[in-house]
């Protein structure tokens, strides 16, 4: 996205918006993981003994079983760390959008300051209804952008 000093602040990356849905998805994770392990160790409660399943010797639902349950950490483990790592990331690009905006609404600042000295310089040699309209219109998109750069300075701390 291209950020200039009209983009609204609303466009910046929402990164609470990002938040709730890696939580989702890592709570359906989550609880999948749990379910898979609650059933599993059910089961070994039950009679899922080292003979369950047996051919040729080969324990294959029992050990199966085993290593399911016991790569399921980590799977949770990787699910973890892969949301913390897009969280710092979209924070991260979060707070890169946030400084280009400022940038750029402070960059119309002093250009539109540098235009209000130039009017007043012109209106006190020729005071005329066009500089006044003029000088009327920069001070009011001062002001508004003035706003709307104090607002961006808050959102930085």
């Amino acid at each position: 996205m291209t950020i200039t000093c009209d983009t609204p602040i609303e466009n910046l990356l929402n990164v609470e918006k990002i938040e709730e849905q890696i939580d989702e998805y890592y709570n359906l994770v989550k609880n999948g993981v749990n379910e898979l392990t609650t059933t599993i160790t059910n089961e070994q409660k039950k009679g899922l003994s080292s003979e369950a399943f047996s051919i040729d010797g080969d324990k294959l639902l029992c050990e199966k079983a085993k290593t399911i349950q016991d790569t399921l950490p980590t799977i949770l483990s990787s699910v973890t760390s892969l949301k913390n790592e897009i969280i710092k990331k979209a924070t991260e690009k979060y707070q890169e959008e946030l400084s280009k905006l400022t940038e750029a609404v402070y960059t119309k600042l002093v250009d539109l300051s540098k235009e209000l000295t130039v009017l007043n310089i012109k209106k006190l040699m020729d005071d005329n209804v066009s500089i006044t309209n003029q000088l009327e219109e920069v001070n009011k998109a001062y002001r508004k952008y003035k706003e709307k750069y104090d607002k961006l300075l808050s959102m930085k701390g």
